[in-house]
């Protein structure tokens, strides 16, 4: 992997800080029982939360080996749901599916942690999402990147109101944009993460964020 791969990649690195904060998006999942979602023909499906996550045509969705190395973890360890489940519940956070574009830059995660009992409207999650802007961009920054832009988004997920974290950063010319976005119950996050390079696609990727029916 080139030096400069390994920096792009390493932006995972933001996107499991960002699965820790108390800050969270639109509207609550549903009231099934906990899952950590599973993979169905190339589409993340959680039941718990109530949202699939498709990926463009190119993306490739990693299997528990790749995922477990992302993770710095065991494959055993990713396969293990009650294990993976444990860990998120003492306070880490897991990302739970991984796809990565055909050009091996541009990617989506999606991470799980506990939830948060200060958020309550969708006014809070702007307010705290814009606490984070500074943090968001002192990280990026420690990595080498340098930060254009840091901004709080509306949005529209599946036509239901939202707000997201965007940022533009460069690294030796080449642009970054990332932005994500959470589902929340009122125990656990969900956090979706588009990250491309070169031209910002991240409403692209954004656009396969789907209700279950």
């Amino acid at each position: 992997m080139t030096g400069l791969k390994k920096k792009i990649t390493a932006v995972l690195t933001v996107a499991a800080v960002m699965c820790i904060l108390p800050f969270t998006a639109f509207a609550k999942g549903g009231s099934k029982s906990f899952s950590l979602g599973e993979i169905k023909d190339n589409k993340y499906v959680n039941e718990y939360f109530g949202y699939s996550v498709g990926v463009p045509k190119g993306y490739t969705f990693y299997g528990d080996k790749e995922l477990a190395e992302v993770n710095e973890v065991t494959e055993a360890f990713i396969k293990d749901a009650a294990a993976v489940k444990k860990s998120i519940d003492e306070g880490e956070s897991v990302l739970v599916a991984y796809a990565e574009g055909s050009d091996g830059y541009n990617n989506l995660n999606i991470g799980v942690s506990q939830g948060d009992d200060d958020i309550k409207k969708l006014n809070d999650v702007k307010e705290l999402y814009a606490e984070y802007m500074d943090p968001v961009k002192e990280t990026l920054e420690s990595m080498g990147f340098t930060v254009e832009k840091v901004s709080v988004l509306d949005e529209k997920i599946d036509g239901e109101k939202a707000y997201s974290l965007w940022s533009k950063s460069t690294i030796k010319g080449i642009e970054m944009y990332q932005k994500q976005t959470m589902i929340f119950t009122d125990d656990y996050l969900m956090t979706i993460t588009a990250t491309t390079v070169g031209a910002d696609d991240t409403d692209a990727l954004f656009k396969n964020i789907k209700k279950l029916s």
